[in-house]
């Protein structure tokens, strides 16, 4: 039989452009134009977001547009604006994504002690879903962690925020199939390049939540791994069905373009609750109320309709509402933000996105055997 593979380590990083709350709202207001009741909408908001800090890849994000000029900052011209093709976009993802990715993978690499070398990774999965470019960001780790030239290697592309645990699924999958195997996952999405200027409320919304950020986690089912081990015990996939249009994300002309129906909370809440019984059936649980939860924190409603469909405590959420007053929604890598801070003990992790499709986790914490 099989053994079962765990997360030995997990590292993340943000851009250094930090924008606060009332940065990004003045930025918001300025960018769409003065307009009293939008500017009341807005303040609404960012006010209910919650989100007290974001970063971003754009030092010109949070930075409001001038009377008739682009905004820039340090000589680096805008591709936020003005003549601002999906082609500046990308570029300015393949600049600013591999020192990220750099990063949180070294920082991942160095929790590990002195049980792994860069050398001893056998796979590495790259995750994204605001960028794309070949060769990918997966050949600079080479280079820069020097790592292993005959690495196998996947993009998992265009999954939304729910990618980074099918990304742990299908790292536990290569485990299973190759005991001695060593999995580097990275997983960094740049939102705010998307910024889009058509004040819709659809995109009042959008803009209020996302931000820019990567994170890195190290699975294997080696024995010597450090310890405590965090165990896989299940996950779990869902496709909710005739909810296409709830959450979408496809590539327009100048950018890429997101759509994000009111709906999708209510979805959550009705199919949530069926979702996670069958999620921990298949686990070796013990009670719900013992366990740690790392909710991916899509938004402040998000969090709300989940507390109250899964009848859980304020405290099940601490994490996950840290890391969105903290850093925003950063789409695929937020719910390793909020792993790495709940993995003290056995738990389930949730997450969301375009379909619409929930995917699941149970951990267990090894120090203490089953979940």
């Amino acid at each position: 039989m099989s053994r079962g593979s765990s997360i030995w380590s997990i590292g993340t990083a943000v851009p250094e452009h930090r924008v606060t709350r009332q940065q990004a709202l003045r930025f918001m207001k300025a960018s769409y134009g003065r307009q009293l009741e939008r500017d009341r909408r807005l303040d609404y908001l960012y006010r209910r977001s919650h989100i007290d800090v974001r970063h971003s890849c754009c030092p010109e994000f949070g930075r409001p547009p001038e009377r008739g000029r682009e905004p820039s900052a340090g000589g680096v011209d805008s591709c936020l604006f003005g003549a601002s093709g999906l082609d500046r976009r990308m570029a300015r993802f393949e600049t600013a994504v591999v020192p990220l990715v750099c990063e949180a993978a070294t920082k991942a690499l160095a929790d590990c002690d002195d049980h792994l070398r860069p050398r001893d990774i056998t796979h590495v999965i790259t995750v994204s879903c605001t960028g794309l470019f070949s060769p990918g960001p997966e050949v600079q780790i080479i280079e820069g962690l020097g790592l292993r030239r005959d690495i196998r290697r996947l993009n998992i592309g265009f999954m939304g925020c729910q990618a980074a645990l099918h990304a742990l699924q299908v790292a536990d999958s290569i485990c299973r199939g190759a005991p001695d195997a060593v999995v580097l996952i990275i997983c960094a999405e740049l939102c705010t390049i998307h910024f889009h200027g058509d004040p819709s409320e659809e995109n009042l919304i959008i803009n209020s939540l996302f931000a820019d950020g990567a994170a890195a986690a190290v699975v294997s089912s080696r024995q010597a791994a450090p310890m405590p081990r965090f165990e896989f015990q299940s996950f779990r996939s869902y496709v909710v069905p005739n909810t296409e249009s709830l959450i979408s994300w496809r590539i327009g002309r100048d950018h890429f373009n997101m759509g994000l129906d009111r709906d999708a909370v209510r979805a959550i809440g009705t199919h949530l609750p069926g979702f996670v019984n069958s999620l921990l059936s298949t686990a070796e649980t013990a009670r719900a109320d013992s366990l740690g939860w790392a909710v991916h924190p899509g938004g402040r409603a998000v969090l709300d309709r989940v507390a109250a469909c899964l009848d859980l405590r304020e405290v099940d959420l601490q994490a996950s509402r840290q890391v969105l007053r903290q850093y925003g929604n950063m789409s695929s890598p937020t719910v390793l933000f909020v792993l790495d801070k709940v993995l003290q003990r056995a738990g389930v992790a949730l997450s969301f996105g375009p379909g619409l499709t929930m995917e699941g986790m149970v951990w267990s914490n090894g120090r203490q055997g089953s979940v």
